[in-house]
């Protein structure tokens, strides 16, 4: 049969041959193509016909960018001769779109989504005499509508192709509604456990009103809850894990003859194998078929193999891997060292050593599920620890319970009238001296700063003295005790702080500190940090009474006597002297002394530091005469 004669390209007037198959090619672009919107007529090229991409709306409702998702171990970008490939392939092939504006293109973009179901490649020309028709914006806006990867783009025709994570849309659909409807079964799952929750609290609270257990009891129900949610993922968790231990087929059974070296060859391989600069990294994974296959490629230039654990506390999972290796591989195991990046598992692959057929045993798992093994192994361990503390915490709470139920109830204070008639009657005649010797004790214990209140004791002892009379001598004792005793009382309460010096015990306390042989390091760093230092000088402090502190290292336009404020404020010390590089600071007692204790000298108000101890104003000490009649009892002797 002779060839059928066809309109020529760019005229109707010029007609040529067809080409063998062209009217198969042309019959099945066709067919492609229907469906997919209305035909430009006036196309100038060869059958078929395209589709007019101006008469597709420009704006559908509803539309949005095509779900994809990549298969697993495949890379998204196309390399160099893929690309190649797929431009020499989409060369020959017929137009599917004719298109002559720029923008407003999700019409065409929902019909190259309907082609790429039947066709790989989508092919665009650009209308002629269009006017401002911009190739390279068409590709941009349709890469972000379509998400596909442009093979090729001229001045005339654009080529796109639909990607290696392109989903067909029954496909993308079913799989988004099944995410949806996961991602819904969970969020009803935690409405759920939160209502419980609530409910559960809500009895609780219904339950315990009115009692002072209520909070311990919620806190306990909400910790309850929770210690039973980790329970179920931790079970979860090991069914999982017991499941991939499960998958791979069993271990291989060990040859009866096995292959043994000597305790001198086993040191020498010890010795050979970590000189290795070539090593294995073993990672999170642990061991899989991929470690063992890379051991038989190590093994085919080397007859030892170091592999490389990053695994530094838990040495008995490390000698667990290492048996496996040893069993999986058909090697000998030559020793498990420390090293510093973790351990060192050597292993030698035998003097009879031939390369299996099979490189990956299949009794081990695949890289991608020892991932996975990984992964709720660290899940069962978080939350064992995480169920540990929940429970240690729901111990607790209930141990405070029991505690406050056995406690008994607080005793509430008696009144002073119940104070007063529990004390007895006393005499009509000596009432005024009894009130006066009362004034003057009140008078006594606010000067002193305690509270001035009396007890049953001290009413019954201001009874038995009512004869006594209250000389101005007695008064001066009980204040110098009053004050010794509050300084006392002060220093189990607030941290020591040495007293100041005089001019004459800074210059003795100088000479002791310049004659000292060892003195320790103490200095200020750069960033002017004297927490380590106030430290360290306290620890000092407990031994000797003076420390010399270096601040020659001090940051740069560091105001000296901030810095000693500080040190002294740390500390609790006082500063006895400052020299060009340093400083000498005084703890505040010497050696056989304790914080604060005064000395026995003749004068009993004298303290440590020779300053007087304190004293009653001359004010006080006329109130409290007036108060006890002391001077009318002098106009009476006069």
């Amino acid at each position: 049969m002779r060839p059928a004669l066809v309109p020529g390209v760019g005229s109707q007037n010029i007609v040529r041959l067809q080409l063998p198959g062209e009217a198969k090619v042309a019959e099945e672009a066709d067919r492609v193509l229907n469906g997919l919107g209305p035909r430009f007529l006036d196309w100038w090229g060869l059958d078929p016909k395209p589709i007019d991409a101006d008469l597709l709306p420009g704006v559908v409702i509803g539309f949005r960018k095509p779900f994809r998702i990549l298969p697993f171990g495949i890379k998204q970008n196309l390399t160099d001769s893929e690309m190649t490939t797929l431009r020499r392939l989409g060369r020959p092939l017929p137009c599917h779109f004719a298109l002559g504006r720029n923008r407003n293109l999700q019409g065409l973009a929902q019909a190259m989504i309907k082609l790429w179901e039947k066709c790989e490649i989508a092919k665009i020309a650009a209308k002629r005499g269009v006017q401002n028709t911009d190739t390279e914006i068409i590709a941009e806006e349709l890469k972000k509508l379509t998400g596909g990867t442009l093979l090729s783009r001229d001045s005339e025709y654009i080529v796109f192709y639909r990607g290696k994570d392109f989903l067909p849309l029954a496909v993308s659909t079913a799989i988004e509604e099944r995410r949806k409807s996961a991602e819904n079964a969970a969020k009803v799952q935690e409405e759920s456990n939160e209502q419980r929750e609530i409910s559960d609290t809500e009895s609780v609270n219904k339950e315990t009103i009115g009692t002072d257990t209520m909070p311990l009891m919620v806190s306990i129900n909400k910790l309850d809850a929770k210690l039973s949610l980790a329970l179920t993922r931790k079970e979860r968790a090991e069914k999982l894990l017991q499941e991939l231990e499960n998958s791979a087929d069993s271990p291989r059974e060990e040859h009866d003859y096995k292959e043994t070296i000597s305790e001198d060859e086993r040191f020498m391989l010890r010795k050979v194998g970590l000189k290795m600069k070539t090593f294995l990294l073993m990672g999170r994974r642990g061991v899989f078929d991929g470690t063992v296959e890379n051991m038989h490629l190590h093994w085919k230039y080397r007859e030892l193999v170091k592999i490389i654990s990053k695994e530094k506390y838990d040495i008995k999972e490390v000698e667990n891997a290492a048996r496996i290796l040893e069993s999986e591989s058909g090697g000998i195991l030559v020793g498990v060292e420390k090293v510093s990046k973790g351990h060192a598992i050597i292993i030698y692959r035998g003097k009879n050593y031939r390369r299996p057929k099979t490189l990956r045993p299949k009794s081990l798992l695949t890289k991608r599920e020892a991932m996975k093994r990984s992964l709720e192994a660290q899940r069962r361990k978080s939350l064992k620890l995480h169920v540990l503390n929940l429970s240690r915490n729901i111990e607790k709470i209930k141990q405070s319970m029991n505690k406050d139920e056995s406690s008994p109830p607080h005793s509430i204070q008696k009144s002073t009238d119940d104070i007063e008639d529990s004390a007895g009657p006393t005499s009509s005649g000596s009432n005024d001296l009894e009130t006066s010797h009362d004034n003057s004790e009140d008078a006594i214990e606010t000067a002193c700063g305690a509270p001035s209140l009396a007890t049953g004791e001290e009413v019954s002892i201001a009874n038995s003295k009512l004869a006594t009379k209250i000389q101005p001598t007695d008064i001066q004792p009980q204040i110098d005790v009053c004050s010794t005793s509050g300084t006392n009382s002060g220093t189990d309460e607030i941290p020591f702080k040495a007293t100041p010096l005089s001019n004459k015990e800074r210059l003795v306390l100088r000479k002791q500190a310049l004659k000292m042989r060892k003195r320790p390091v103490l200095s200020v760093g750069r960033h002017n940090v004297i927490t380590g230092v106030a430290k360290t000088i306290k620890t000092h402090f407990q031994k000797h009474p003076l420390a010399i502190v270096n601040i020659k290292n001090c940051a740069e336009g560091t105001s000296v006597q901030r810095l000693i404020s500080e040190l002294e404020e740390a500390t609790g010390s006082v500063l006895v002297s400052r020299e060009p590089n340093k400083v000498i600071l005084y703890r505040g007692w010497q050696e056989g002394e304790k914080p604060g204790e005064i000395k026995k000298t003749d004068d009993a108000t004298r303290s440590t530091w020779g300053v007087s101890g304190a004293t009653v104003s001359p004010e006080l000490m006329e109130a409290i005469r007036v108060e006890c009649g002391l001077h009318a009892s002098k106009e009476e002797q006069e």
